[in-house]
């Protein structure tokens, strides 16, 4: 197996524009490489002012599916390429971890693992 095929599977749901998401549905492609933000709380949305991406605790992925869209409010079934392994440790990717997606200092959905490296 090669670096670039490591991957997890997760479950995750993206934020309407009311509730300061994407002003379009994000697309379940390999062009789609927004940061993670793996935190230990119930409620994936607690991360949204996090500073943990200056602080270097953002996990790079690539969205790797079809093209279909990922409409608001709507949980999908994804597979999260991990981009930067093994330069970048993503140990904390395991099963029933949740993380914030982030587009910039934006936070723009929620997710949770539901299958661990492969």
């Amino acid at each position: 197996m090669t670096t670039e095929s490591l991957s997890v599977e997760a479950v995750v749901s993206f934020l309407s524009p009311v509730d300061a998401g994407r002003l379009r549905p994000a697309r379940d492609h390999r062009q789609y490489r927004p940061h993670l933000i793996v935190h230990d709380l119930d409620n994936e949305r607690a991360a949204q002012d996090s500073e943990a991406c200056d602080e270097g605790q953002c996990l790079g992925v690539s969205f790797s599916g079809d093209g279909r869209l990922l409409r608001p409010g709507v949980p999908y079934t994804v597979r999260l390429i991990l981009l930067y392994h093994p330069a970048i440790d993503y140990g904390q990717l395991r099963p029933g971890a949740t993380f914030s997606i982030r587009e910039g200092p934006r936070t723009v959905g929620h997710g949770k693992v539901s299958r661990g490296v492969d």
